[in-house]
């Protein structure tokens, strides 16, 4: 039998594709040279650096190789820099200068000189720094990838108070540095610092990320600015489809959503808090929303509104005692016209009101509406002035306003058949997240095929994906329901039969 080494190299590089672990194919690259050509793709498509108060990325071996060789750089497909706070201790990780290695130093001087940004001087001084060594290493790499990278996740402890790396996104968007031509999906999460108020000043970063060329998929949290502007003109959004952004302001929001012009899914979490952001929107009004919304209606067919209204660290519910300056006006009647939604999450409070007396939450929803989740969020605030003749309990308010919306499921709601509730859940391994009471059905018998699942609620709903997202497994699968859910059941059926 003829080696491998001698079979054709398109061959082998279809053998590699099927290979189950990436890391099993290290030893062909380092055993034969024939086969290293073919294995190398496959085994720097994906770079995940995990960055935690226990856990120090091993971005030194990886620099290492990709300087000593940098065209393994194009190899580099998705690269994840992953990491969400600290626990409370100190996010300073200091390394060991002294474990560098002399020609390695030389190595990343000479790479860091040869970008030749503005911001030069203030990239070696932190690189001479044990305590931020890190974060020079991590802006090294950012600023050699190029048009190999299709996928880029940021996250918090990779960002938060790193100006470096804000400063290197910002010279590839703008073309001082290789510019990413075919990046796809970028996650830019960094959220809200309540220690270090000044490390929230990164507008300037995240807004630079609308001007790479070719992005579809933008994920980030974006930090509201006293003047919100195109720093080099009105971006070209036309490749963008897919939007998920947090804390932005309405007003802002509107400004990037007028540019969108083949946006297909919006996720837009609207936050509030007692932190000392003066730029907080001090009203919640949901019309002016609607009114936002409505500069994609013609092109949107997935809307999740998200409400995240919290003091300090900790999601807490809302009362106008802890935040008399917060107005809430209006509904979500106005959605009823967007016909092209097919997946729609919301607050439950959004469609029915903060009134007198709950509106019908049908006559919120657009009538080609498949996909419908409806969250508890604000819910039993005291905002609320209909809730407080229904009694505090969740499930006791769900169930009459859902039941009311099931009855009216076949005349008003042809299309649904799928509904999601959600409600708050501690105590999983994936920590504060939602449980999804999901009804699943036909759409020709909605109450046939009726199941209960209890989901975190990053899983996507219906279409709405980001794909290279992680997924949780689906171990939280119920036998069991809340009995507010098979009454809910039972109301649907009945309602079919009529």
């Amino acid at each position: 039998m003829a080696p491998l080494t001698d079979t054709p190299n398109e061959i082998i590089y279809h053998i590699c594709g099927f290979v189950p672990k990436i890391s099993d194919l290290k030893n062909p690259c380092l055993t034969s040279k024939s086969l290293r050509s073919s294995a190398e793709p496959f085994l720097y498509s994906s770079v995940i650096l995990e960055y935690s108060f226990l856990c120090i990325p091993r971005i030194v071996p990886l620099l290492r190789t990709l300087l000593r060789r940098p065209e393994l750089f194009q190899h580099l497909d998705t690269v994840s820099m992953n990491g969400w706070g600290f626990g409370g201790q100190d996010d300073s990780r200091a390394i060991d200068l002294k474990s560098l290695d002399t020609a390695f130093k030389e190595q990343c001087l000479a790479a860091i000189e040869k970008t030749n940004v503005p911001f030069t001087e203030l990239w070696i001084k932190k690189f001479n720094s044990g305590e931020t060594c890190l974060e020079a290493l991590s802006a090294l790499l950012l600023a050699n990838l190029s048009s190999g990278t299709k996928r880029l996740a940021l996250m918090r402890n990779f960002i938060n108070g790193r100006e470096l790396i804000g400063k290197v996104m910002q010279a590839k968007a703008y073309g001082e540095l290789p510019a990413l031509d075919r990046l796809k999906e970028i996650k830019y999460f960094k959220g809200y610092d309540y220690q270090i108020t000044t490390r929230n000043d990164t507008f300037e970063d995240v807004i630079s990320l609308f001007y790479l060329p070719a992005v579809t998929d933008i994920v980030a949290w974006v930090p509201n600015s006293p003047d919100f502007r195109w720093p080099a003109g009105a971006p070209n959004l036309d490749h963008l489809t897919s939007l998920d952004i947090a804390r932005l302001s309405d007003q802002h929001m509107g400004k990037i959503l007028s540019l969108t012009r083949n946006l297909k899914s919006l996720l837009w979490t609207w936050e509030y808090d007692d932190s000392e952001d003066p730029w907080l929107p001090p009203t919640l009004d949901f019309d002016k929303i609607v009114a936002i919304l409505s500069k994609v209606r013609h092109t949107l067919d997935t809307l999740l509104f998200r409400l995240n209204i919290k003091g300090g660290h900790h999601s807490y519910l809302y009362q106008p005692i802890f935040f008399p300056n917060l107005t809430i006006l209006g509904s979500f009647r106005g959605l009823a016209g967007f016909d092209r939604l097919t997946d729609l999450e919301v607050p439950l409070i959004s469609l029915a009101g903060f009134g007198d007396s709950p509106q019908p939450l049908e006559e919120s929803i657009p009538t080609n509406i498949k996909t419908l989740a409806l969250s508890k969020d604000m819910l039993l605030d005291r905002a609320v002035k209909w809730q407080e003749g229904f009694g505090a309990h969740v499930f006791d308010i769900m169930k009459d306003l859902i039941q009311l919306l099931a009855k009216n499921v076949p005349t008003r709601l042809p299309h649904l058949h799928r509904l999601v509730l959600l409600e708050d859940a501690e105590g999983t391994k994936y920590g504060c997240i939602f449980k999804k009471y999901e009804a699943c059905a036909t759409a020709e018998s909605w109450a046939d095929g009726y199941e209960m699942l209890s989901l975190p609620r990053e899983l996507p709903l219906a279409r709405y994906s980001f794909g290279w997202r992680t997924i949780p497994d689906m171990q939280y699968v119920r036998t069991d329901c809340p009995l507010w859910a098979r009454d809910l059941k039972d109301t649907i059926r009945r309602a079919r039969r009529i």
